[in-house]
């Protein structure tokens, strides 16, 4: 369900099939952003470890035209992929939130990562916490919660950008 008054997007999914589905969903919302507007589109996905947060890149992934197998960035914190027409950083901020650095340094990490990045690109931010802080703009912000074994809750919060 699509609330445009408070655009905010919420429902469950009970497979990965319908976690895809809601990427893909939102996609869609951001292409059609990205023509009016050339941007970085940021995006924050806020989950536990294991609830899904991957799969709904890999729908929004698809729905971009990219082929390569689109993966957890745990380990290497920042993969980047091509699509058809748009670009796709993904990064993981859950090693870097686990150092306990100071908030500052994290911001400066963070920083660093996307340093690499263009207008028109658009940003994916994985963590297991609240990371909205971090950042001064964001255009999206998708929290994921556990109902059980087999379903999810997704919501998702659009940030109102005033446009000069």
């Amino acid at each position: 369900m699509f609330d445009n008054n408070k655009n905010i997007y919420y429902g469950t999914t009970s497979s990965d099939v319908e976690t895809k589905k809601i990427g893909s969903f939102l996609c869609q919302q951001i292409i059609t952003e990205l023509k009016k507007t050339k941007e970085k589109n940021i995006i924050l996905l806020e989950g536990d470890i294991g609830i899904g947060k991957t799969v709904f890149v890999k729908g929004l992934a698809k729905k971009l035209g990219i082929k390569d197998n689109v993966n957890s960035p745990t380990f290497v914190l920042l993969k980047t992929y091509q699509g058809s027409k748009y670009i796709l950083h993904h990064l993981d901020l859950y090693r870097i939130l686990n150092d306990n650095q100071p908030k500052n340094n994290l911001e400066m990490e963070i920083l660093e990562l996307l340093d690499n990045t263009d207008k028109g690109d658009i940003i994916i931010i994985e963590s297991n916490i609240n990371i909205v802080s971090f950042f001064s703009v964001w255009h999206y912000y998708i929290r994921f919660n556990f109902l059980d074994n087999q379903k999810r809750f997704i919501s998702i919060e659009k940030n109102i950008i005033e446009q000069k």
